[in-house]
């Protein structure tokens, strides 16, 4: 580059961001879900039947990866969530069986899964707030869900039966959110920090598949739940966009000339005035000759040729 020339640097924002995104979720949990009263032995419609849960609330964490693609100027753009931590309290309390020693019984443990969630983003177009939805899959992990049963009698009496609920589904649903996105930090001119806290909601297929039970007969029975939940997640995504950065060369013009700065003012009788600067070639003062005004030396009045033959005419 020509030392007399300049180098112009544009700075910009990405059109990529990847980042990290954690909080927590409630879960509502809905629908019908039927065990026996203990899973340890057989089915037994007398001694050991088929009792009734409900659903009931239940919490839990996510912590997962972010990535972006918001291009410049533009409402729309696609984000990708992965959950790589999910994890989902349950508690269902099942009605009192009609034994004689009325005990209550409750299945109660935590649902882990690693989900992922495409999702259409939309910039509302005020104040960085935003909005986004698209599918959601989500992958079972872990599962440690166990049944108790409980009595009063001389004292509180308990027993634990573990991970009595082995058919936790794979799920397919819908998520959607609301957003809102500040910057945070501008990092030696090379990439920008944002922070944006985030509401969203999401639903899909049942959590339980068939639950299979052995009969005291030695035959099988299957129950079909139909528990679903709705969940309401909140958190903060924090993500990195490294800038992008254009340069060009503007070359020195050695025949450029800079155009002469005029300044005109104009009004009229209305009182009308109109002011401003104009640049353009002006005629240099050098190159202006002084003419001489004319003068009149002689005047002559003289009948007009069609006057004079009109005259003519009439004497004739």
């Amino acid at each position: 580059m020509n030392n007399e020339d300049t180098l112009q640097i544009t700075r910009s924002y990405s059109d990529f961001w990847f980042g990290i995104s954690g909080g927590g979720n409630v879960n509502y949990y809905f629908g019908t879900f039927k065990s026996l009263v203990d899973p340890s032995f057989p089915y037994d419609s007398l001694v050991n039947p088929l009792i009734n849960y409900s659903g009931n609330f239940g919490y839990g964490l996510n912590f997962g990866f972010v990535f972006e693609y918001l291009p410049k100027e533009e409402y729309f753009g696609i984000t990708l969530k992965i959950n790589a931590v999910e994890n989902r309290m349950i508690d269902m309390l099942g009605e009192s069986s009609n034994l004689a020693n009325q005990e209550n019984y409750q299945i109660n443990g935590l649902m882990s899964y690693v989900s992922i969630a495409p999702s259409f983003r939309f910039s509302l177009p005020f104040n960085d707030w935003y909005v986004y939805g698209g599918p959601i899959y989500e992958f079972r992990q872990t599962n440690t869900l166990n049944h108790y049963t409980s009595l009063e009698n001389i004292s509180d009496i308990s027993q634990v039966r573990k991970n009595v609920v082995q058919n936790v589904e794979n799920r397919i649903g819908f998520q959607g959110g609301l957003g809102f996105e500040f910057l945070v930090a501008d990092v030696e001119d090379l990439f920008r920090i944002k922070m944006a806290p985030f509401i969203s909601f999401s639903s899909g297929q049942n959590v339980f598949g068939d639950q299979t039970f052995p009969t005291t007969s030695g035959t099988t029975i299957t129950n079909s739940p139909n528990i679903n939940t709705i969940m309401a997640a909140g958190g903060v995504t924090i993500k990195i966009g490294v800038d992008e950065v254009r340069y060009d060369t503007l070359k020195f013009d050695e025949n450029y000339v800079t155009p002469t700065e005029a300044y005109a003012k104009a009004s009229d009788d209305r009182g009308f005035t109109g002011e401003a600067f104009i640049k353009q070639d002006l005629v240099a003062s050098n190159s202006i000759n002084l003419v001489e005004a004319g003068k009149v030396k002689e005047q002559v009045s003289e009948e007009p040729v069609f006057a004079k033959e009109l005259a003519e005419e009439k004497k004739e």
